[in-house]
């Protein structure tokens, strides 16, 4: 009896490893979570990987391919899903990404196919024109301004001098005729 014990046992340790190693993972999906495959330079960003896998934990790497590297991003599997975060997106993450999702069962590891490539194109922010756009309009608006209060300004000097010159002219010549200068008579 012991020995068909063993037997079967065994044969049950067979079934179990042959089960485990027919484990067909879905292909995984990616996603990016900044409204569409175009995101702002300077702006987060995020790219999900995500399954439907009858396994806990895993883990998803995420394979990233550009102009001039490639690399690969791992993080555990949290309710089947896998968020990587890009807190400051620049030009050098412009390329594809794609997702493969590992996992282990019965101390053997598997691993998905990779998913379609996501292409992630990263443009131009338009902050900075705006805020040239905004500083030369105001300089537009203001130098007129500025050009007017100084030629008015000028202008208010100048009569001002007028002014005093005609208030001196009219003292000079508002000594009558026939009486004499009371400073050329001391000089006498």
């Amino acid at each position: 009896m012991q020995g068909n014990g063993v037997t079967s046992s065994a044969k049950q340790e067979d079934k179990a490893t042959s089960s485990v190693g027919q484990v067909k993972l879905q292909q995984p999906e990616i996603s990016s979570a900044a409204g569409g495959p175009e995101v702002t330079r300077g702006y987060s960003f995020s790219i999900i990987c995500f399954t439907r896998s009858q396994y806990p934990g895993g883990h998803f790497h995420l394979k990233f391919s550009g102009s001039d590297i490639s690399t690969i991003m791992t993080q555990s599997a949290l309710d089947h899903s896998a968020s990587f975060q890009f807190p400051w997106a620049d030009f050098v993450h412009q390329g594809n990404y794609s997702c493969t999702y590992e996992v282990s069962v019965s101390s053997r590891t598997f691993t998905s196919t990779s998913t379609e490539l996501l292409v992630i194109t990263v443009k131009a922010s338009k902050s900075p024109y705006i805020g040239v756009g905004v500083t030369v309009g105001l300089l537009l608006l203001l130098v007129p301004v500025i050009i007017y209060f100084v030629k008015k300004q000028k202008s208010r000097r100048g009569m001002l001098n007028k002014k005093i010159d005609m208030q001196g002219a009219k003292i000079t010549y508002e000594i009558p005729q026939g009486e004499t200068d009371p400073d050329e008579t001391e000089a006498d």
